[in-house]
Order: structure tokens, then C-alpha cells, then sequence
């Protein structure tokens, strides 16, 4: 009487994920059907719904409509519900039905601390699904979390009894415990009671192109009194960095463009605080190298590009700086409205030619970009590997009919060579 769960891995994500999942509620026959993922992978479910069977998705959120639609899944009514991932976070799920259940982006609740793995636990459905492509997130302990929210009596309760079974134990002088990797490699998997693999047909390898660019003089400068004295000058105003994690935010957002500061005040406590941001004007090495890039990429038509950021400061300064050049560019960063975020997936290589995309923001629920996109640039990497790892996917998957160029820019004599670019490759 165990529900039956799958957990789909990289390779079925890269052989469309949302189509095995939805053709899987279609064959349940089941009423009451929930998806949460992030927010903007609405239009690629409802859509893949619509073609296979014909069915509306209800996308549950703060409109009008959206409240009707979760009125209706609270009351059970059949149908296929829709829900963010943050928005879910904000519930709990003891007491209504729900017959088959999808977690796209399941790395989110790999966490066993995290909210979203607490409410995961309240969810009580028939059927259950979760989709990633890095389903442990950056840890493989994060298995454990993922594992017992689809079979919660078939994995073990004790998480360090869990581990002590299948993790590597490693001495960590500051935690109660660490672990490494599995002591038999792919035994998790092995022993899950069902899983899913299909291995995808696209396996070419990108081309990577590593650039690597010289700060300009006034980036240097600013660049080397952060480092040594953890103080710079901008326009006659101190950019102080007197925390180690400060420290290298602004040596990281020194590499991308000569920073300026202001200081506003703050609405909670009405103290002043420093703001530093990129002028239009700023003088940056990495903007001039897209440009040169962008120049060869589009020499004969406007080939689609995607660039990549960690810094949204960047990402709307870059914008700006390629628009005032003639290139036909937009951002995509988080907190646009729904609205926004879908014209600009459906039209990135139609309407405009370059994408100018925050990692956090675009790693997630973007498939369709490889039938696009074949030309990336990477500005900056993200701190997190797992959203760079989400991202690499976008274009290097199944549907991708092109080789894939991949333009790494880095910034020589910074923390980029040996902090920051390893967690891209």
C-alpha cells in the first residue's frame, strides 16, 4: 500500500522532466494534483498540461484569481493546481487532500533544517514526484532530506544513523559531525525504493573560452587598496570593508566595474548607510570584453546570446552599458512580475538578441533555452555551485542541436582565479 514515488535525476531532467511528470498525473487519474516549483516554470507546466492532456493549470498566488484557485485546491475540488515554491513555504498541508504531488526543484528542500523540508513533511499526498538536476543540492547528506519526504517509512528516522550507513565520515574540529562522500558510490540511489533514470542522448561537451581581462587602472587601484587595507576612496567618499565576508563582496564587485558610493538613509533605523552601485559611465574590463565577444558573436546576424552575472547590480549596469552600444539586450533578474519574466523567455532570440541573466534568478525552471541559445558568457560566478551547475544545463542539454561556446571572463591578479572560478568548472 506504499505510494509510489519517483525521484528523477540529472539525466530525465535533461530529457524533459516536466513531460514524464505530467503524463505520470495523467495515467494516476488522480483528482487533486499539486506542483510547486519555482515560479517562473508555470508556463512550461501548464503548457506540457494543455498539449498532453488537455487540461487548464490553476496557478495558485496573490491575484484574484489566484486566491479563487487555492480556495478551490483547500476545498479539494478536482483539478491541477500550481504553486511557488515560497508561496508553499507559507502553508501547511496536514489537512488538505491532495492525490499526487510534484516538487520540481527538489534540491530546495534538501536542506533537513530548512522551512521548505519542514512543510515538505506536512504533505501527506498518494503520489509523489520531485525533479532536479541536482537533487542533494551542494551536499550529498541532503539526500537524506529528499529521500524521506518521498518515503517517509522507507528511510531511516535518525539522520545520523542514515549517514553513519552510507556518508564517509571526516574529522571536523568546529561541528558534531561531517561527512564526505558515499562509502559505496551510488548506494543511496541503489537503495531508494524507486527511481528513475534515463539517460540522455546530448552528451557534446562545450567550448570553453577562457578570457581573462586586465582591470582598468582606476578598478586596479581601488581594487589593491580593498585588499591590503580594506579601505578605498570612491569620488572622496571611503568604501570600508571591515568584515572578512564585506571584504570580499566588494573585492568581487570591484572586478566586474569601478564601484561608486552614496550614502542613504536606512528606513528602519534612520541611520545613514553606505549604497554602492555602478554608474552608467563606470569604466569596467569585463563590459569592454563583452562587447569585443559580442562584436565577433554577431558580426553576421544577431545570434542569440546569454550572459551570466551574480551580481544584479551588474546585470542592470551591463544592460544599460550594451543598449547605449546598439545591442538589443535585456536583464533578467529576480522580482520581476510574472508577466515580464515570461515575454522575456519567450522572446529572448526573437524580439531582442542578448539576455543579460542574474544565475539565481535563471538557473531554475528555464528549459527551453537550449532550442534558442548555443553562445554564453559567464561575467562572475555565483557563491553557490549548485545554481552554476543549474545554469551550465540551460543550453548544454537535450533539444540542443549546436555545439555550445562558453565565454569565461576573468579578472587577472583577483580572488577570481582561485575562489571564484572553481565553482564553475
Amino acid at each position: 500500500d506504499s505510494p509510489e514515488h519517483e525521484y528523477v535525476t540529472d539525466d530525465l531532467v535533461r530529457t524533459h522532466s516536466t513531460r514524464v511528470a505530467v503524463e505520470a498525473m495523467l495515467r494516476a487519474e488522480t483528482k487533486v494534483n499539486l506542483i510547486v516549483g519555482p515560479i517562473n516554470t508555470f508556463t512550461g507546466w501548464a503548457k506540457t498540461l494543455k498539449r498532453q492532456g488537455g487540461a487548464v493549470l490553476q496557478f495558485i498566488d496573490g491575484r484574484k484569481a489566484g486566491k479563487e484557485a487555492l480556495e478551490r485546491f483547500v476545498m479539494a475540488e478536482p483539478g491541477y493546481y500550481f504553486m511557488g515554491t515560497e508561496r508553499m513555504r507559507t502553508m501547511g498541508y496536514s489537512d488538505i487532500h491532495i492525490d499526487f504531488f510534484v516538487m520540481d526543484e527538489c534540491h530546495r528542500a534538501s536542506n533537513r533544517q530548512s522551512k521548505t523540508f519542514k512543510v515538505l513533511r506536512t504533505v501527506k499526498p498518494e503520489y509523489a514526484v520531485s525533479l532536479s538536476a541536482t537533487p542533494w543540492g551542494g551536499k550529498v547528506e541532503g539526500a537524506w532530506a529528499v529521500g524521506k519526504f518521498l518515503w517517509p517509512d522507507g528511510i531511516n528516522n535518525s539522520f545520523w544513523k542514515w549517514s553513519t550507513e552510507y556518508l564517509v565520515e571526516m574529522y571536523d574540529p568546529y561541528s558534531y559531525k561531517k561527512f564526505g562522500g558515499e562509502k559505496n558510490p551510488g548506494s543511496i540511489i541503489r537503495d531508494f525504493p524507486s527511481v528513475a533514470l534515463m539517460p540522455s542522448v546530448y552528451n557534446a561537451k562545450p567550448a570553453i573560452h577562457e578570457v581573462e581581462v586586465d582591470l582598468n587602472p582606476t578598478q586596479r587601484k581601488h581594487y589593491a587598496e580593498l585588499e591590503e587595507d580594506a579601505i578605498t576612496f570612491l569620488e572622496d567618499n571611503p568604501l570600508i570593508a571591515e568584515l572578512p565576508s564585506t571584504k570580499y563582496i566588494r573585492l568581487m564587485e570591484t572586478t566586474l566595474a569601478t564601484p561608486s558610493i552614496e550614502w542613504i538613509e536606512d528606513e528602519e533605523t534612520g541611520e545613514d548607510r553606505p549604497y554602492v552601485y555602478f554608474k552608467d559611465d563606470a569604466k569596467s574590463s569585463k563590459a569592454d570584453a563583452i562587447l569585443e565577444i559580442l562584436a565577433d558573436v554577431q558580426a553576421e546576424k544577431a545570434e542569440p546570446v546569454l550572459i551570466f552575472t551574480h551580481s544584479r547590480k551588474f546585470a542592470t549596469f551591463l544592460t544599460q552599458r550594451l543598449q547605449s552600444k546598439g545591442v538589443d539586450a535585456r536583464q533578467f533578474i529576480g522580482g520581476m512580475p510574472h508577466d515580464e519574466r515570461q515575454w522575456k523567455l519567450e522572446n529572448f532570440g526573437k524580439e531582442f538578441s542578448v539576455l543579460v541573466a542574474v544565475i539565481s534568478a535563471v538557473a531554475e525552471g528555464t528549459d527551453g533555452m537550449q532550442d534558442v541559445c548555443a553562445n554564453e558568457i559567464w561575467a562572475s560566478v555565483s557563491d553557490n555551485k549548485v545554481l552554476n551547475q543549474q545554469a551550465r544545463g540551460r543550453r548544454s542539454r537535450q533539444g540542443q542541436k549546436r555545439l555550445v561556446n562558453r565565454w569565461v571572463l576573468r579578472a587577472r591578479g583577483t580572488i577570481e582565479l582561485d575562489k571564484q572560478h572553481p565553482r564553475l568548472v
